[in-house]
């Protein structure tokens, strides 16, 4: 049985005094692990930049989670973390030896004052994974619903990820264009088969029942199916505002986003489309040059919650357009319980946590003349 999550919310200046230090954790356990004769065998064929990635992933989460105190989304995190890390050859005894060094870093440079509420949470992470049992289990590639969903979309679903996962575009595509009728089918298609589809497809490689190449692969087919999608829809002329759309910086997801920004079009809206892993300051200088009425930005790592919530802070700052329309979505925000939602991002206008979510309460704000803008 997993270890009973029964621990002190962190205080303010405790994640403060984390989130100050966190390069100087994050390079003390990097240094440490350098260290390491066995540091091969522990990270298996990856090169050491994977390592480092997920450290520095490691510091933005758990100052998140010392900000917010949201238990749910540290366990989740876990979960997922050490599941997909395994999946990709890191062994079992790489988070037994790193969270321990994590737990010296703590002591090497936080405050004293803090290091015994902050290193309760690692010593609480320590149990756990003694206590779950992480093995990789076979998965089906059955994709299930908790809705109604109709017979034949369940079908096409399976169709779909099963071309896919062979690498066959063409005929992936030719299902998808047998349903795609007109343009307002998009949405549908968007919600009711891809979105589903692709995150079937994450769980298989969090699972380790295909390789990250094959995740890279199905990606790289639904990007190309979308482009198909996109060109043949016949958008509507400009009825509604301007909207930028982007993953934020360090987000290489982008099929989120993507799917945001088409049905936005298909709304009337003018978008401007950013795609995956852009930096905050390019973000702010479209925002400065387009003056749009809405932002939308998508999370699909919950690690990448502090920098959406950056980017936020840094268009707040500015007196003249403190009224632009944020909206922040992804799958970050399905962990959360929808009474947790409001004090994560608290610069957003709405965390939304499905397609649907975004594009009506966009369109709705805008037919309401909600929006109020300055130019910079």
């Amino acid at each position: 049985m997993a270890a009973e999550l029964q621990l002190f919310p962190i205080s303010a200046k405790a994640a403060a005094d984390y989130y100050n230090k966190r390069d100087l954790l994050s390079d003390y356990v990097n240094n440490k692990m350098y260290s390491r004769n066995d540091l091969a065998e522990l990270i298996g064929d990856n090169p050491y930049s994977v390592m480092e990635d997920n450290h520095k992933n490691h510091v933005e989460f758990m100052s998140i989670y010392f900000q917010t105190n949201h238990s749910f989304l540290l366990r989740k995190t876990i979960d997922w973390v050490v599941r997909s890390y395994l999946s990709r050859g890191f062994s079992y005894d790489y988070f037994r030896v790193v969270l321990p060094i994590w737990q010296q870093a703590v002591i090497q440079y936080l405050d004293l004052e803090y290091t015994t509420e902050i290193n309760s949470v690692y010593e609480w992470m320590i149990k756990e994974l003694e206590e779950v049992d992480y093995k990789k289990s076979a998965v089906s590639t059955v994709i299930t619903s908790a809705d109604e969903t109709a017979p034949e979309i369940e079908e096409h679903r399976q169709f779909l990820i099963n071309y896919i996962l062979a690498g066959d575009h063409k005929q992936a595509l030719k299902l998808i264009q047998s349903l795609a009728s007109d343009a307002a089918s998009l949405q549908t298609i968007y919600v009711d088969l891809i979105m589903p589809v692709m995150y079937a497809i994450g769980n298989l490689w969090e699972q380790g029942q295909i390789t990250t190449a094959h995740e890279h692969l199905a990606t790289s087919i639904v990007i190309r199916i979308m482009s198909d999608l996109y060109g043949n829809a016949a958008f509507h002329d400009q009825t509604r505002g301007k909207a930028i759309v982007s993953s934020a910086a360090n987000e290489n997801h982008e099929i989120g986003a993507r799917m945001v920004a088409d049905i936005l079009q298909l709304n009337g809206w003018q978008v401007f489309y950013l795609g995956a892993d852009t930096p905050e300051q390019k973000i702010i200088d479209l925002i400065n040059d387009e003056n749009p009425d809405l932002l939308a930005l998508s999370i699909t790592m919950s690690y990448n919650i502090k920098t959406a919530a950056n980017i936020i802070n840094s268009i707040r700052s500015h007196d003249s357009c403190k009224e632009i329309k944020i909206i922040v979505g992804g799958l970050a925000f399905n962990q959360f319980d929808d009474s947790n939602l409001s004090n994560i991002l608290p610069g957003a206008d709405l965390i939304a946590k499905t397609l649907e979510d975004t594009i009506l309460t966009a369109n709705k704000w805008w037919d309401e003349g909600t929006f109020a803008c300055e130019v910079y």
